[in-house]
């Protein structure tokens, strides 16, 4: 009976110790690039909570004007810091709304123009309610319609003296209504004020920053596996 000698072609031995920090290292390498897609995450849903919080703190509830105004100011891999703001950072100032400033952190609230707007809600709802939305605020259109020179229903300013005390009285300023039978005027708008005491009403800083720590851990996490299968 023969007999078959096995031959060891090759013996093997490997340190996985260099394979493991090799791992390591790569895996480090990717922290800059989860660290910020975890932020950027995290700061889109955190605007989107302001928005949804928007309803129950501002009075009348928000426009579509400051409803869209939240700018996020993304990170990246080389600059981790991360913002979200109702103020434009670039020069785009068509872009702020500084009036939130007031809401946030309390204030005196200056006219963006001259004068502060403020309806008298018994007469926009009476006279003029197609311009009157159900959170209480006025329509651009109303404005426009009421600048028109010679429109003969609307007009800005403050009545010709028909009472000696109306002549220059800077608390009569407004848009007016003149009633087309009886020529009766009712003030729809005053604009008799500059500015005026804003309370904090919208604690938007503290509502975004609780939101931002509940959830950025979860999506840290989500954001480095994800950078692990794809490097």
């Amino acid at each position: 009976m023969g007999r078959v000698r096995c031959f060891t072609l090759i013996d093997i031995k490997y340190d996985f110790t260099k394979a493991g920090a090799d791992l390591a290292k790569k895996a480090e390498d990717q922290i800059p690039f989860a660290t910020s897609l975890a932020i950027n995450k995290t700061l889109g849903l955190t605007r989107q909570h302001i928005k949804e919080q928007m309803d129950t703190y501002i009075e009348g509830g928000p426009t579509g004007h400051t409803r869209r105004g939240m700018r996020v100011y993304a990170t990246s891999k080389f600059d981790q810091v991360g913002a979200i703001t109702f103020t434009a950072m670039a020069s785009d100032s068509s872009k702020d709304r500084g009036y939130m400033k007031e809401l946030m952190y309390s204030g005196n609230k200056k006219a963006r123009n001259d004068r502060l707007p403020e309806p008298v809600i018994k007469n926009m709802k009476k006279f003029a309610p197609r311009f009157f939305t159900p959170r209480g605020n006025v329509s651009r259109g109303f404005y426009n319609m009421a600048r028109k020179k010679g429109h003969k229903q609307y007009f800005i300013g403050i009545p010709k003296p028909g009472k000696k005390h109306w002549k220059g009285n800077h608390n009569l300023m407004g848009v007016w209504r003149r009633d087309p039978a009886s020529g009766k005027l009712n003030m729809m708008i005053s604009l008799k004020r500059s500015s005026r005491q804003q309370r904090k009403t919208f604690p938007a800083p503290e509502l975004a920053r609780k939101f931002f720590e509940a959830n950025i851990d979860r999506q840290y996490r989500e954001a480095f596996i994800f950078a692990i299968r794809t490097m």
